[in-house]
């Protein structure tokens, strides 16, 4: 083109990934992208813009899930190829470790090459690979060289993508072998990451109160997936459990008196019950109590608790009858679930109160979970309790030696919690970081915890091989991971006090220095830009070890799922 235009697009990566580089091919030369807080970068960008100059900008996209916006700004008569990097500590979920990657070109590609490679400090297993199509199978080619390293490779044809082009995600999952121990602990150049999830299949019974919406919102197609959801959930229920179903909406209904045994008959009594659901009994418009359904829903772990409380939260609106205030009734939740009950929130579809359910699971050590509406929806549901439904470790404590004075130590916090009574989840993992005296690389650590058949105790020291205590040529990935994980930890913190200032800056303050785009942040390059870009060749140093050279799509797993 004569002129300069300006092209503006979205990208979906997964929900807990950061953008962490983004470059520009301009005439043969390759220029990096530099993270700075939003102002700054969007005066930068709109310049750019107004002199016809080549540029590029990445941005959150405001209130979405995983989607980032760019837009690039083409000079007259040039032709630019750009190539984005996103670093993801991949969370093990239901016993696999998922990774996914979003194809959406728009049309056919000529051109389109997809590689994972897996590398691993323990045997790998249960590698799979779910197509986007059925033409897809064909041309995914899939090899194990050694039992700890895995090659996937995805090279479609123009016509086995189909008319419209491929849409969906690519995705790879896989396992790796487990044993009764504290886990893998990596220190290299001061930093440490601690990955905890021992070969243990006891759990402990459990007392699960299902609280379900069925307010007018609900109506049709919602409570039909609810339905078939509870069905699925109700069928696969241990015997060793109890549980009870309250139906909220204006009103709030208990299925039963007291959590029930799980037996065929009273399996067969809840499906008869869920069955028979109504939004409208009355015909009339009814709303959502959340507070006075969760006040009656406390009140049933009040007599003769038997088992590990559990409560799951299932809404599609936000709080129209009693106290509608979100601040508020978080804060009464706080204060009323004395029992520090774990409660795992689900917002179902765009007119739920996401924020508000996000910080009552956060608070209270739970876990929350968007809902998309769509014939996936009673999956997600029924998956997101079987993720979460099962308890193998109660009361964890984990004590490291030679840390930093001050040292922050960071973790997934939807797993691991230090101040609310931490639990390992069935088919889940406990990931911490942190900082190590002096940049030794050594660190014992202690794990005390309750299992079903009571206290363990593990231990680790120097030099304790066996259980990987250390890895070589990874010198600045367990840093960037610390730094990862640290400002999620900080912005999960700011999203459930509602609040700015504080942790906010320290996650923006973390992210500029590492170079994350985060909601704080945004990413701004130009060649014309003093000292806001650098070519490849200028800094392989600093990012050869994050990121690929720029080609076609090229995805790495190094090491044992750090990125």
């Amino acid at each position: 083109s004569n002129v300069s235009r300006e092209a503006i697009f979205d990208v979906d990566i997964p929900g807990k990934a950061f953008i962490s580089n983004f470059s520009m091919e301009i005439n043969g030369t390759t220029y990096y992208g530099e993270v700075r807080a939003k102002s700054y970068s969007q005066q930068q960008y709109d310049e750019s813009k107004r002199l016809g100059a080549s540029a590029g900008q990445i941005t959150a996209k405001p209130n979405a899930y995983n989607k980032f916006n760019i837009a690039v700004n083409v000079a007259a008569m040039q032709k630019i190829t750009f190539n984005l990097t996103y670093d993801e500590l991949l969370e093990r979920r239901a016993g696999i470790y998922n990774h996914e990657i979003y194809i959406n070109p728009g049309q056919p590609v000529r051109d389109v090459q997809v590689k994972v490679t897996i590398q691993e400090t323990r045997a790998i297993k249960d590698v799979s690979v779910p197509t986007l199509t059925t033409e897809i199978p064909s041309v995914i080619k899939r090899d194990q060289p050694t039992p700890k390293t895995a090659n996937i490779q995805f090279s479609p044809t123009t016509s086995q993508q189909g008319d419209g082009g491929l849409a969906g995600k690519f995705i790879v999952r896989y396992d790796v072998e487990r044993d009764y121990s504290v886990g893998d602990v990596y220190v290299v150049d001061g930093y440490f990451v601690h990955f905890f999830a021992p070969n243990i299949t006891e759990e402990f019974p459990r007392d699960i109160l299902f609280m379900l919406d069925t307010s007018t919102s609900m109506a049709d197609r919602k409570l039909g997936q609810l339905k078939d959801a509870m069905t699925v959930i109700i069928k696969e229920l241990s015997e060793q459990d109890r549980f009870n179903i309250l139906v909220f909406n204006t009103q709030q209904t208990f299925w039963a008196d007291g959590f029930q045994p799980v037996t065929s008959g009273t399996k067969s009594k809840a499906l008869k019950f869920i069955k028979n659901l109504r939004t409208n009994q009355s015909n009339l418009i009814s709303d959502t109590d959340i507070q006075a359904a969760l006040v009656k829903g406390f009140s049933m772990f009040e007599k003769d608790p038997e088992g590990v409380p559990m409560v799951f939260l299932l809404t599609d609106g936000e709080p129209t009858k009693g106290n509608t205030r979100p601040r508020s009734i978080i804060h009464w939740v706080k204060s009323a679930n004395t029992q520090k009950i774990p409660i795992y929130s689900l917002a179902f579809g765009k007119g739920s109160d996401w924020d508000l359910m996000y910080r009552i699971a956060f608070d209270s050590g739970g876990v929350a979970r968007r809902i998309f509406e769509g014939s996936s929806a009673s999956l997600q549901i029924a998956q997101f309790y079987k993720e979460v439904s099962k308890v193998l470790l109660e009361d964890i404590t984990i004590q490291y030696s030679n840390l930093n004075n001050g040292t922050k130590v960071s973790n997934e916090r939807s797993i691991f919690k230090e101040d609310t009574d931490s639990i390992l989840l069935g088919g889940t993992e406990i990931v911490i970081a942190g900082q190590v005296q002096d940049n030794s690389n050594y660190i014992d650590l202690v794990i005390a915890a309750n299992s079903v058949n009571g206290p363990i105790a593990m231990k680790a020291q120097e030099n304790d091989d066996e259980d990987g205590m250390h890895i070589d040529n990874a010198s600045n990935i367990l840093e960037r991971l610390w730094a990862y994980l640290t400002i999620k930890e900080y912005l999960e913190t700011t999203a459930a006090s509602g609040t700015r200032g504080g942790d906010r800056n320290k996650a923006e303050r973390l992210a500029l220095k590492y170079g994350f785009v985060t909601p704080t942040t945004s990413m701004f390059i130009s060649p014309s830009a003093t000292n806001l870009w650098k070519t490849y060749d200028e800094d392989y140093n600093e990012f050869h070890l994050r990121t690929a050279r720029p080609s076609k799509i090229l995805i790495f797993l190094l090491p044992s799922k750090l990125f």
